[in-house]
């Protein structure tokens, strides 16, 4: 048993303490390729938490902040962690104020249990990655993810009023509190969600919540291309129609089971109040119908296949008989005006797939095996020349290694300074103020 496993048994137990899985079936080629003499430990409470990270501090070693390891990043692969540090313990409901739209809650809890909490007050949290269902609110946060309702609710950033953090020197911080119209001091909750726990180990966040809609249904839209999806995004809510948000998937054989002879799809996910929410569906149709001449109907069942479907392509594929995670992902960003055209003018190779949120400038590009890998600069070079960026997500393993994303040299100096005023000792690694050396 290595020193740091020791210590860490000494702290929270033998029974909080793993080695390395690395041979582990559920595992996957990412998380085997992360994997190291890296020991991962479970604190059971706050305590044990900030005891182990204030002994990081003094020994020099590396902490790699995770959740519950649903999604993995290629620049993982590059850690020096001397531990791994899960809060998936820390799992409890705090303070619901189901009267106020508020809850505080550890940052361990899985966004499943959290929504099971608030289905029976009938109110939810606007946060859908497509991630798995162990995905812990922590993970989530410090990834600031997000899924298809992004372009009308927003991120993370935007439905988070507080945080508990502990710092690289053990002490346990807040900022913000439980109120949404706080204006007291620096909105550092801010600062810390996307930051992938390089600056830190996220605890507790207080959050705002909003209800649940009464009922939901979905239109199928067959269009020609990315084009004419975002026209019909556009052409529902200059209706004011109740629109949740749209999936555009053009599939590829990353797919799985909706392959390109079925052609390119938008599906338009509708939410309101029961008794109108039915002719306003209808209203969408017609509008669709007579502006685009499209023909949309109604579907009341394929849209949970497919919403599963790009959940498990951009997630990684667990459940039984689901199609396993893309070999090779990009996300695409680009204004929302500008994305089309960048789709049109790459004019993807037929075998790779793209999964959209229309309206929002953001697509995925996906491939079942390497073939995306040659295609990485010519896409980087269309993106940047619309405006936008890419963001690498998953990578192959033989693969070489690559920047994940480019950082303008001004936010680079400015991430630059912010690690070495918040973490001086990098005690917090494997996050984007850790690799920024590789994108000049």
């Amino acid at each position: 048993m290595s020193r740091i496993a020791a210590e860490l048994e000494r702290i929270c137990g033998a029974d909080a303490v793993k080695a390395p899985q690395t041979g582990a079936a559920d595992s996957s080629s990412a998380a085997q390729a992360n994997a190291s003499d890296a020991p991962t430990v479970h604190p059971a409470d706050l305590e044990q938490l900030r005891e182990i990270v204030r002994l990081a501090g003094e020994q020099g070693w590396r902490i790699q902040a995770r959740g519950s390891g649903t999604r993995h990043f290629p620049w993982e692969r590059r850690s020096q962690a001397d531990l791994a540090l899960s809060v998936d313990r820390l799992n409890s409901v705090r303070d619901h104020r189901p009267e106020d739209l508020v809850l505080s809650v550890d940052a361990g809890a899985t966004l499943t249990d959290i929504e099971a909490h608030l289905a029976s007050h009938g109110q939810r949290l606007p946060l859908d990655p497509f991630a798995g269902d162990r995905a812990t609110l922590g993970g989530s946060l410090a990834s600031d993810a997000f899924g298809p309702r992004r372009f009308r609710l927003g991120t993370a950033r935007d439905w988070v009023i507080g945080t508990r953090l502990v710092r690289p020197d053990g002490e346990a911080v807040r900022s913000g509190g439980m109120v949404v119209k706080n204006v007291t001091g620096y909105d550092l909750t801010k600062l810390y969600i996307g930051s992938y726990g390089s600056l830190g180990v996220l605890v507790e966040a207080n959050l705002k919540l909003a209800p649940k809609p009464q009922a939901d249904a979905v239109l199928q839209v067959p269009v020609n291309d990315r084009a004419e999806a975002e026209l019909a995004v556009q052409a529902v809510y200059e209706q004011a129609l109740p629109l949740a948000y749209g999936i555009f998937l053009d599939g590829g054989e990353a797919t799985g089971g909706v392959s390109r002879s079925d052609g390119p799809r938008l599906w338009l996910h509708f939410e309101g109040v029961a008794e109108v929410l039915a002719e306003q569906v209808d209203h969408g149709a017609r509008t669709l119908a007579g502006e685009l001449s499209l023909e949309p109907h109604r579907d009341a069942e394929g849209f949970a296949a497919v919403i599963g479907e790009v959940r498990e392509l951009l997630a990684g594929g667990s459940a039984e008989g689901a199609p396993a995670a893309a070999e090779t992902r990009l996300r695409a960003h680009t204004p929302p005006a500008a994305h089309a055209e960048l789709l049109r003018d790459l004019d993807l190779p037929p075998e790779l797939s793209v999964v959209g949120l229309p309206g929002s400038g953001i697509s995925w590009i996906l491939s079942c095996d390497d073939r995306l890998v040659g295609e990485l600069e010519r896409i980087r070079l269309g993106t940047r020349s619309h405006g936008g960026f890419v963001v690498v997500e998953q990578w192959p393993d033989e693969a070489p290694e690559v920047v994940w994303i480019e950082v303008p040299p001004p936010a680079r100096a400015m991430m630059q300074k912010l690690k070495a005023a918040l973490d001086p000792q990098g005690v917090f690694c494997c996050g984007p103020f850790d690799f920024l050396e590789a994108t000049g």
